[in-house]
């Protein structure tokens, strides 16, 4: 099985499911993407959490998110496998977390259960960011191979990465001004972004995680059955 389509099949599929988000919430139901307590009437977008509210998109965002889901823990682990570096697997763990807790945000709606879904936004931030800052981590330590194709990665998965917390930063604090003071636009600006943090630091993160090193993402992955390793030896 071939790494590399695996990875662009889950970033395709992620990237086209917020992209529908942000397009068909508003014609579907523009009431309900701005419904919040602070009646909002100066807003023009709602959250993504809002918006997987709202049928179809509900169900294409499921959709969208069940697929890509096991395959991704499967193409990370195919990298894992090829680089065959033993500190690699300390990021497993943050990622089948962060990858659990988008599932649950996909499957449990906001308007109905807020207390889980907001416990499972934290928990998916949360495991984000350590995920990337353990990638990090180990691309930096590979850069003392003097290998080109390191050296870039580790530059671009660390603009990507400040990138992200820069985009996070933005999202608590006009989340604060819209919750706690309902400052005018500051939902609209929340959930500009969210959906930038999520295109330009998540998905792009892991995009370029899986595919710029073209050796891996090159990796095909077999299984052998033991009597076949026998023989072989």
């Amino acid at each position: 099985m071939n790494h590399g389509c695996i990875a662009r099949l889950c970033v395709s599929v992620t990237s086209i499911g917020v992209l529908f988000c942000l397009l068909v919430a508003p014609l579907a139901d523009r009431g309900l993407l701005l419904d919040t307590d602070c009646r909002p009437s100066h807003e023009w977008m709602g959250t993504l959490s809002s918006a997987t509210n709202i049928d179809p998109v509900q169900q294409v965002w499921q959709f969208c998110v069940c697929l890509v889901v096991g395959p991704l823990i499967f193409s990370h682990w195919c990298l894992l496998r090829a680089s065959k570096d033993g500190d690699s697997w300390r990021t497993v763990i943050p990622l089948v977390t962060e990858m659990t807790s988008l599932l649950v945000l996909s499957l449990v709606s906001s308007r109905a259960h807020l207390p889980i879904h907001s416990s499972a936004v934290f928990l998916f931030v949360a495991s984000a960011v350590h995920h990337q800052y353990s990638q990090l981590k180990l691309v930096a330590a590979r850069n003392g191979t003097e290998d080109p194709a390191q050296t870039e990665t580790s530059e671009k998965l660390q603009a990507i990465f400040t990138r992200g917390l820069v985009l996070l930063t933005g999202c608590i604090v006009f989340a604060v001004l819209h919750f706690a003071w309902c400052v005018p636009w500051s939902y609209s600006l929340f959930a500009s972004c969210e959906y930038l943090l999520i295109l330009a630091g998540i998905i792009a993160f892991h995009s370029t995680r899986l595919l710029v090193n073209k050796p891996i993402s090159r990796y095909v992955f077999t299984i052998h059955s033991p009597t076949e390793q026998h023989k072989s030896q």
